[in-house]
């Protein structure tokens, strides 16, 4: 079962998740400053709009993963939706649940003139790129050094929906 969810709900049930998907294998349980961070961006992506789902187990409700969206609305009634998170747990990881994920955001937001779904993740993270890529996202662009010299950098997928534009 996917449902919409609110930023309590997210940090008590998706908080290692979150925390792997904001700052990977960085992230410090035990200093405050990256719990304080974490709050700080959960709350940035909800004061902009952003909304949260949560995917659970229907038999137990354990928790299986989560998605942050953003629709930004554009020229002509078209919009374009940025997945900002997704997450799911390490153990039931390559078995369909991302995708059924995103399958949700695509249906959810269906009834918005979407025409494009925007990703943003480091260049280097080939896993996950594999992953948007199957998918249906296609690289559109790469910003190198997002985190200082020699970094990577981010490379931006992107997934049009609205396969003509409708004006």
């Amino acid at each position: 079962m996917i449902k919409k969810i609110n930023k309590n709900e997210l940090l008590d049930s998706f908080f290692d998740l979150v925390a792997e998907a904001e700052f990977g294998n960085h992230f410090d349980k035990s200093n405050a400053r990256y719990i304080d961070l974490l709050n700080d961006v959960v709350t940035k992506h909800i004061n902009n709009g952003a909304e949260i789902f949560g995917y659970y187990e229907d038999e137990s409700n354990r928790t299986v993963g989560f998605i942050t969206t953003l629709v930004n609305k554009r020229l002509y009634n078209m919009t374009e939706c940025e997945i900002l998170e997704i997450g799911v747990v390490k153990e039931l990881r390559n078995q369909g649940y991302g995708s059924r994920l995103m399958e949700f955001v695509e249906k959810y937001h269906d009834k918005e003139k979407m025409y494009c779904l925007l990703v943003k993740t480091y260049a280097a993270d080939f896993e996950v790129i594999h992953f948007y890529g199957k998918n249906g996202y296609v690289p559109v662009s790469v910003v190198p050094d997002t985190q200082g010299p020699g970094d990577e950098g981010t490379i931006v997928m992107r997934k049009r929906l609205l396969k003509s534009k409708q004006v």
